[in-house]
């Protein structure tokens, strides 16, 4: 159940405020429509975690989602130029393309 991941998350955000915390309640906020909320979080896991190009993802979608379409093409941009495969890089050139197109 989301209420609940979300619930462990924010424990675990409280407990242990730190990069990989805040990515995963910034992400999951984001992911169910509250990217306002999660946009804050996921600043501080991609500046806490500026070379984990997942981290840096889950902060251009939140930007995205929160109007910041150029500030999201900026970092997806350097997201999908990242050397090696991450789990979510197909998604980010995706969207990278879909922004580029304007929608």
């Amino acid at each position: 159940a989301p209420d609940r991941a979300l619930d462990l998350a924010r424990q675990a955000y409280v407990l242990s405020p730190g990069g990989q915390t805040a990515d995963t309640l910034g992400w999951i906020l984001t992911s169910t429509g509250k990217a306002d909320t999660g946009v804050a979080l996921l600043r501080q896991a991609s500046a806490e975690a500026a070379n984990d190009p997942r981290v840096q993802y889950h902060y251009a979608v939140a930007l995205k989602d929160t109007g910041n379409k150029q500030d999201a093409i900026k970092l997806l941009t350097a997201v999908v130029a990242v050397k090696g495969d991450f789990t979510e890089k197909a998604e980010a050139q995706q969207l990278l393309d879909a922004l580029n197109k304007g929608s």
